[in-house]
Parts: C-alpha cells; structure tokens; sequence
C-alpha cells in the first residue's frame, strides 16, 4: 500500500479516501469487504483509515483555471461619497418648446388719472332725434347780474304826433310773443324772430328736447336770437318767462328784456345763468320768470334776447317764451 496525503493506494489499484465521517472508510466499488472496525485496519485492501499526518508536501503547481462562475448578488450599498469638484459649464442647449400660459396674475393697483387730454376738433353735427317726453316743470331760478349796456344806436326820424289817449290802464291783452313756442319756421330760422348768427341756431324736434308742440330753437355758442314786441305800455310791468334745456354740461345763457324809448334803451329785466348751472338731463327743463322794472314813459316798444354760452358741440334748447303785462 502507498499512501499520498489523506489518500491510500493500495497495490491492486484500489484507491480507498478518507470519510468526513473520521475513522469510517469507505471502499471502492470493486472491494466487496468491509473494515472490521473504524479504527482499526487490517490487511484488507477496501479498508481504509486515517493515519497520522504526514508532513506536507511541496505546493503543486497551479491548475487551470475552472469555468467563470455565476456572478453573485449585489452587496449593499456603500455611503455616499464627497462631492465632487464643480464641472465646467456646458454649451447652452437649443431653445424648447413654448409653454402653456400662465394664470392671469392679480389686478394691480389702479393708477393715477392722467392728464385730461386736448379738446377734439368740431365733429359735424348730428341728425335730430325723436321728440323726447316732457319733463315736470323746474322751480325758478334767482335773477342774474344785469350785464353791461349796449352801444346806443342812431337816432331816427322823429314820427308825427299822435292824438293823446285815454290814462292808460295796465291791463293785460294776452300774450305778446309771436310764436312763442317755435313751431314755425322758414329757411332754417325761426318765424318772428332776428337772429344775427343763422349758424348757430337750429330748429330741434328731438325727444326729450322740446318742452311742448313738436319744436324747439337749439343755440350753439355765442348764438344770438331776439324778437322785438310793440304796444307797450309806459310805467307797467310785464312777465317775462320761458324754459330752457341745456344739453351737455358747459352750457350758460343770459336773457334780457330792454325797453325801446325815443331817447335811450333801458334794461327792465335780465336772467343770467352760469355754465354747470343749467339742467341737463334728457327730457328735463327748467323754468325761468322775472318781473321787469315798469316801462319807461315815451317807451316804444321792447326787446327780448337771448344769448347762449357752450363748449363744443354743446347747445341749448329754447321753448314756450312768454311777455305779457304782469
């Protein structure tokens, strides 16, 4: 029998190992014995068992290397490292797509008013509208500040001398004015009535403009418009009253009766209202009266005026003029 390390080679070939069990041998195939106990070895060739070591031998050279093995499960993950050092700025890369829109943010605070702009130019003026309905009837309003007199006119030809009458008596014959509420006109001017500026004075039949009929007389600014009355009497007083409408809110006029005499021309009454004073909603009028001052002697007859102020387009509607003895 020879033996190498942990293996027994017995002379018949027979090669019997060594068991993890310790002492129990076991045989090769083509030993049909077994060992008479575990520890104790006889002659016979299938039994087998451990020796003494031996002293080792010399390291034998390295063997092939086996067939690459299946690769293991992951370990667990190591702690994170330091940071690294900050990397150079890349190229700037192509522009994407537009994105959706954004909420509306909140309102801001409102601004403050700007400067009011320049006035525009005249627009041309507009068709008239349809008769508006007629307002109530405004309270009167106080008395103006009489304005400055008038240039006296030319003397003329003194008339022959009438038969005296009777003591006059002031008593009222009735309305003095001749179309009083402008229901009539000829040539784009009202009937019975001067004016001195034809283009500021229009005939109004919007609704909501006219104070009674279907007309009214619309002035413009620094329109003029008067009729002159005849058969006064001296040292009476007369009513003098009428509506007005303005529409816009620069609007002013000044109304005037003056007595017509062979010497001079006396002022017996006069109304005055400043712009933004005069009302102007639609189908509104005010109502103005005045009693004017007795009519001098020699008096010939009367004056009564209007002269309208506005801005722009602005105007003034005037209807149902009145003058009778008060």
């Amino acid at each position: 029998m020879r033996m190498k390390r942990g293996i027994f080679m017995f002379d018949e070939g027979i090669i019997c190992t060594k068991s993890e069990a310790g002492c129990a041998c076991e045989c090769d195939k083509k030993c049909h014995h077994k060992c008479h106990d575990k520890c104790h070895c006889g002659t016979n060739p299938c039994c087998c068992c451990r020796g003494p070591a031996g002293p080792m031998g010399p390291k034998g050279p390295m063997g092939h290397p086996g067939p690459k093995g299946e690769r293991g499960p992951a370990g667990p993950h190591g702690a994170m490292g330091l940071p690294g050092p900050k990397g150079e700025r890349g190229p700037k890369g192509e522009k994407g797509d537009k994105g959706e829109p954004g909420k509306p943010g909140k309102q801001g605070e409102k601004g403050e008013p700007g400067e009011p702009g320049k006035q525009g130019e005249k627009g041309e003026r507009g068709e008239q509208g349809p008769q508006g309905i007629q307002g109530e009837r405004g309270e009167q309003g106080p008395q103006g500040i009489q304005g400055e007199h008038g240039e006296k006119g030319e003397k003329g030809e003194h008339g022959e001398k009438g038969e005296q009458g009777e003591p006059g008596v002031c008593k009222s014959g009735g309305e003095l004015v001749k179309n009083s509420s402008f229901e009539f006109w000829h040539n784009d001017k009202p009937d019975d009535w001067d004016t001195p500026t034809p283009d500021a004075v229009e005939q109004q039949f919007g609704q909501g403009s006219v104070h009674s009929g279907g007309l009214a007389a619309s002035m413009y600014n620094d329109a003029f418009l008067r009729q002159t009355i005849y058969d006064i009497c001296p040292d009476c007083h007369y009513n003098f009253s009428f509506f007005a409408h303005a529409e816009g809110g620069n609007v002013g006029f000044t109304a005037t009766v003056i007595f017509l005499t062979e010497y001079a021309n006396v002022v017996g009454a006069e109304i005055t209202v400043r712009q933004h004073d005069l009302v102007n909603s639609s189908g509104s009028f005010s109502y103005y009266r005045v009693i004017t001052d007795a009519a001098p002697k020699g008096v010939t007859g009367a004056i009564i005026s209007f002269h309208v102020r506005t801005n722009g387009n602005q105007k003034m509607d005037l209807d149902d003029v009145s003058f009778s003895i008060a």
